[in-house]
């Protein structure tokens, strides 16, 4: 299946944050899973490496990592271990440019499905 070419809204930063996610309604406890990586930043999304997690596109995912509260968002693409997920509220430039500052990788960056 071809899909359109939609433009980014916003560049992509290469990070590595490692994090906490899951499904938005929980399992039990926080219904977090330890595991998981940020990557491929933008104040719109990330891509996450999902540890397994079993997710669908369409479902609504939290992410946590130490420095920020959780993020709400949904999955937009899967690809193996990876998901695209858009975040409910873009990041505040600063928000973004402080991860990059902490997680920074250089290496190039991974080319999204979808």
């Amino acid at each position: 299946m071809t899909r359109p070419f939609l433009e980014r809204r916003s560049r992509r930063r290469p990070v590595s944050v490692p994090a906490r996610c899951g499904s938005a309604g929980g399992l039990r406890g926080d219904g977090l899973h330890d595991g998981c990586e940020m990557s491929d930043l933008t104040a719109e999304g990330c891509c996450v490496r999902n540890a397994g997690i079993a997710l669908l596109v369409g479902m609504r995912v939290v992410i946590r990592a130490r420095e920020f509260e959780s993020l709400t968002g949904i999955v937009r693409w899967l690809s193996g271990e990876f998901c695209g997920v858009e975040f409910d509220r873009p990041l505040h430039r600063a928000v973004v440019d402080h991860l990059v500052h902490l997680h920074a990788t250089f290496t190039p960056e991974r080319h999204a499905v979808g």
